[in-house]
C-alpha cells in the first residue's frame, strides 16, 4: 500500500469552497520586504522604549512594600473537655 501524503478521510475533508492559498505576487513580496526592513530598523528603538518604560514604572511606583504578614494570629486557649454533668435517664 502506497502512502499518500495529503490523504484525508471523507469525514474530515474540507469544504469544496475552500481553496489553497495562492503564492504571493511580486508586489506582495516587495511590500513584505519593505515592512520587514522597517521593523529591523525600528527594532532596537522599540527595545529602548520598552526598557525605558520598565525603568520608569519602577521609579514611579516607589510605594513601601506591603508587609509580608500582619501580626501573628493568636488563639485564645481552649478549655479542656472533661466528663459533663450526669444527665437524667430519658432526658
Amino acid at each position: 500500500m502506497r502512502w499518500k501524503p495529503y490523504s484525508v478521510s471523507p469525514a474530515r475533508r474540507a469544504s469544496p469552497r475552500i481553496a489553497r492559498v495562492a503564492p504571493p505576487t511580486a508586489t506582495q513580496r516587495a511590500w513584505r520586504a519593505r515592512i520587514e526592513a522597517m521593523l529591523r530598523v525600528a527594532g532596537p528603538a522599540l527595545d529602548l522604549v520598552l526598557a525605558a518604560g520598565d525603568r520608569l514604572s519602577r521609579v514611579v511606583d516607589r510605594r513601601p512594600p506591603l508587609p509580608e504578614t500582619s501580626r501573628p494570629v493568636t488563639l485564645s486557649p481552649q478549655r479542656t473537655v472533661g466528663p459533663g454533668p450526669a444527665q437524667a435517664p430519658g432526658a
